[in-house]
């Protein structure tokens, strides 16, 4: 008995005087855990939610901080000091857990219109996460300054290590990554703390964790079965269900910018859709190099802006599957600068060379992995052509654009987009619908009379084309064309474009020279 009481006054005094260090260093971890998980679920939210309740949503779960820094409060009168240190690894542990069970939850369950309730859930690692910090300023409140920057640091290093974890290895993979940070964290503080017998309950669990992250075949399948993102009514894939079409996802890849998909479906032969988030949406064209097998590309309305004018020199913004570098091919063009902001997309198309061509591999082909308009301020070239097709997911278009900074479509991205273009040259846009098209024509006017162009010459610089038939006698204007010209469009250039129009079964809504104007005119 008396040895008892020995090893207990012991195992107290170790208590009571815990080296700082782990402390801090468990708290650093747990830091960057809970701003690398936050990110995460932004990045998971992203494809199934609207982007404003995104935003709202994960700001609700952070709100858990709070919550647990009030629940140790609560109880901290009722625990003695002792126990509260003894349960810190235990809280540690819970957070690894609640880590795995908050993203499963939010992955495996079918989408929810009940928003709040994704906030529930992923706050439940916030309020854990506030319960260990809490105690933790609580029980070493004379090391506050050392623990505040141990915090603050952790904050900090976590928010350049979740661009890094996400891009390499997706987000399923950055939970366990991280939950593996709060497991070491108990495993640390067990050993100033627990029994032996305890330390090797955590050394079980954590070799539990690593042998899950091991076998990557199974995460691979888990990451798959998004079943949130299969069942949201805001995607791709849900449009095609509800469309009664045949689908397959061949293929997927995350990173921190975005979910890329890789859709087949039983009309599209001969291409594959690349979807960004469910939202934006462009082909794959099967190619193998011989450009006779393309031709019937002419006839589309993205072909349109190449068919008049040079184009040797074209720069491409958001080029996603490579349709866009096929068409300008196809019109000629030999020194093409492709702009993708997007990494997966490139990553898909590169994979898929063999479908493609090597579409973004061909020697006429200079890609840049980066901001588009950005791409444009820096530049010193001169184009023929500049096009943007559908660079904006649809989603953010169909939900209040107009609330969202977008620089792509600012009175300053058309100044830069207008400076790179030489003489002739002509800057083209597929856009989503009337709305945006509309706001769009505004931005340009704004614009370009700042640029020395006014509205009564304006007409004659611009060309607004409706797809397949759709128009202003009773159908909806649907991924029309703008098309912005540098210097006048000449009568030769209007009746060869009416030509193609017509013969592609498209309605010319606005076309100088034609008499096609009813659009312009009910605009102004």
């Amino acid at each position: 008995l008396n040895r008892i009481n020995r090893r207990k006054k012991v195992r107290k005094d170790l208590i009571e005087q815990i080296p700082i260090l782990p402390l801090l260093v468990s708290l650093f971890l747990v830091s960057a855990s809970l701003f690398i998980f936050q990110v995460t679920i932004t990045r998971v939210f992203s494809p199934i939610l609207r982007y404003h309740f995104v935003f709202l949503l994960t700001s609700m779960a952070i709100f858990g901080l709070g919550v647990g820094g009030f629940i140790v409060y609560r109880l901290a009168k009722k625990t003695k000091t002792s126990q509260l240190k003894l349960n810190l690894p235990l809280w540690l542990l819970m957070l690894a857990s609640s880590y795995i069970l908050s993203f499963s939850l939010i992955y495996k369950l079918p989408f929810m219109n009940f928003y709040p309730l994704y906030s529930i859930i992923a706050a439940l690692p916030f309020v854990v996460g506030g319960i260990f910090i809490a105690n933790v300023f609580m029980l070493m409140s004379n090391y506050s300054h050392q623990l505040y920057f141990a915090d603050l640091m952790g904050a900090g290093i976590g928010s350049l290590l979740v661009v890094v974890l996400i891009n390499q290895w997706g987000p399923v993979n950055t939970i366990l990554v991280i939950s593996g940070f709060a497991i070491l964290s108990a495993l640390l503080l067990s050993f100033y703390l627990w029994e032996k017998q305890q330390i090797v309950v955590v050394i079980g669990i954590a070799l539990s964790f690593g042998l899950i992250g091991a076998y990557q075949p199974g995460v691979r399948q888990f990451e798959k079965r998004f079943t949130g993102y299969y069942t949201s009514p805001l995607t791709l894939l849900s449009t095609l269900r509800s469309a009664n079409s045949n689908h397959f996802l061949k293929d997927w890849t995350w990173d921190a910018y975005s979910r890329t998909d890789v859709i087949e479906t039983e009309s599209s032969q001969g291409a594959k859709i690349v979807s960004i988030d469910g939202g934006s949406n462009s082909e794959m064209i099967q190619f193998d190099g011989d450009f006779s097998k393309v031709q019937h590309l002419k006839s589309d309305l993205n072909y349109l802006p190449f068919a008049v004018g040079k184009n040797e020199k074209a720069l491409l913004i958001g080029p996603g599957g490579g349709k866009d570098i096929l068409l300008a091919l196809l019109a000629g063009s030999k020194d093409i600068h492709a702009v993708e902001i997007n990494g997966g997309s490139v990553r898909i198309v590169q994979k898929y060379a063999a479908y493609n061509g090597d579409i973004y591999g061909r020697d006429e082909v200079t890609l840049h992995v980066q901001d588009g308009r950005n791409f444009v301020k820096q530049t010193n070239e001169q184009y023929d052509i500049i096009y943007l097709a559908q660079v904006m997911t649809e989603v953010a278009e169909t939900v209040g654009f107009a609330l969202a900074e977008n620089y792509i479509y600012t009175k300053e991205a058309i100044k830069d987009y207008w400076n790179a273009l030489n003489q002739e040259g002509r800057l083209a846009f597929i856009l989503h619908d009337e709305s945006d098209m509309t706001r769009l024509i505004f931005t340009v006017q704004e614009s370009l009379a700042e640029a020395g162009i006014p509205m009564s010459q304006l007409s004659s610089h611009v060309v607004v084309i409706n797809r397949g038939g759709h128009g202003l006698s009773g159908g909806a204007i649907h991924m029309p064309l703008l098309m912005i010209k540098k210097s006048p469009f000449t009568p030769g250039e209007s009746e060869k474009m009416l030509e193609l129009v017509i013969s592609g079964n498209h309605r010319p809504l606005h076309l100088p020279h034609s008499g096609r104007d009813e659009f312009w005119q009910r605009l102004t």
